[in-house]
């Protein structure tokens, strides 16, 4: 679209939620899901043990998706919340 000016507060807000709420993810069940590296790479590598299924492995990935998902939704709320007007004190 010409003429349409980027918010790269939101977006970064956005990235920040996302993984925001993969850490909360890992943290409340404990390191269910982890990030979806490739065979061999990193993490991947010390948790091929426990995770050895590609059953387990797409789940985990999906869990981290979702999870990434509501961080960012999560994210996007709080922002919204600072372009809704004041609540009149006077009606209350």
């Amino acid at each position: 679209m010409t003429g349409h000016v980027s918010d790269y507060g939101h977006a970064a807000t956005l990235a920040a939620g996302a993984l925001g709420g993969i850490a909360v993810g890992n943290l409340l069940t404990g390191g269910l899901g982890t990030l979806p590296y490739y065979a061999g790479a990193g993490e991947a590598a010390a948790t091929a043990g426990t995770m050895a299924s590609a059953a387990a492995q797409a789940a985990s990935r999906i869990y981290v998706v979702a999870s990434g998902v509501l961080g960012a939704w999560a994210a996007d709320f709080t922002w919204r919340l600072g372009d809704l007007p004041p609540v009149p004190r006077d009606r209350f």
